[in-house]
């Protein structure tokens, strides 16, 4: 008897469909939660690549570009190089993703002001420190079981990656 689980099965927890994806946003509470994964689905990034980002390498205006040159290493938690030669790149920024950035940029400049930290990070925890994956981690994977009964994880998103315009609105 085989305990091996199908491949269909395996599969169908690797992305969220466009309904499930919809729902999923619509019932996330935490605004910082729901930006970031709308921001993972529209641009294809990995959460270690996100979590790396400084503001400097991502452009402030649409048709600009997203710079990958690193990421961050979860089990280790320090900044790697990227996952092969070939993650080192530019992510285009279209106009949902454009607008989904301005968003992430008003939470982070009202938590600079809060918190009194001035960090360099893309997206930041509230004390300017690299993000808490595990919060966001058990936060999206408790979302997506209520909505679609699966335990999915945040590197769906990148399965789920979006690139036809407006398949995501804010």
């Amino acid at each position: 008897m085989s305990s091996k689980i199908p491949r269909k099965i395996i599969q169908a927890n690797l992305y969220l469909e466009k309904d499930e994806l919809a729902q999923l946003i619509d019932n996330m509470e935490i605004e910082k939660w729901k930006l970031l994964t709308q921001f993972l689905c529209l641009s294809g990034l990995r959460i270690g690549e996100l979590i790396a980002l400084d503001d400097k390498d991502v452009d402030k205006v649409e048709g600009g570009y997203i710079r990958i040159s690193k990421t961050y290493s979860l089990p280790l938690k320090i900044i790697t190089s990227p996952k092969t030669e070939s993650s080192a790149r530019e992510v285009f920024i279209q106009p949902e993703l454009a607008e989904c950035i301005k968003e992430m940029r008003r939470i982070i400049q009202t938590e600079k002001i809060q918190y009194n930290h001035s960090s360099g990070l893309f997206y930041p925890n509230i004390n300017g420190g690299y993000l808490n994956y595990d919060s966001y981690r058990q936060y999206f994977c408790e979302h997506t079981k209520a909505i679609t009964g699966r335990r999915i994880t945040p590197h769906a998103c990148r399965h789920t990656f979006l690139v036809t315009t407006g398949m995501l609105k804010l």
